[in-house]
């Protein structure tokens, strides 16, 4: 089963030399986490959601009203697609250690018409049925 939470945040960003993107302008961006996990028959759940909230906390607080060119980093251009692997790996390497879960999949939207989808290669046959 797989359990998704939902973000938003608020970020600037540049990409030098694109004829659209190359000022710095914002977006709001809205993330979709979704991990898998079976249901606890003690408690009813995968995992509770504030303890998503809570995984999540590390990343949201580096990218939320900052400049995503500085968060990334220099030499990354701050694509959507490259902050969704930011966000999948930051979640990926907190939930190995602590918890009984698999990131699914990681979802950014960038504006509200267009977004990028990770999906692990494990759970790579829903992609059809998430898009």
């Amino acid at each position: 089963m797989i359990i998704v939470k939902e973000f938003t945040f608020h970020a600037a960003h540049f990409l030098p030399g694109h004829p659209t993107c190359g000022r710095m302008h914002g977006h709001t961006y809205k993330v979709h986490i979704g991990l898998a996990g079976l249901v606890n028959i003690d408690t009813g759940m995968i995992v509770d959601f504030a303890r998503i909230k809570e995984l999540c906390s590390g990343w949201m607080e580096q990218v939320d009203h900052n400049t995503l060119n500085t968060v990334l980093g220099e030499n990354t251009p701050p694509t959507a697609e490259n902050l969704t692997m930011f966000i999948a790996e930051q979640v990926d390497e907190l939930i190995i250690d602590t918890e009984i879960l698999e990131l699914a999949f990681v979802k950014v939207w960038e504006t509200p018409t267009a977004f990028v989808l990770w999906v692990n290669p494990m759970f790579a046959l829903l992609t059809r049925e998430m898009i």
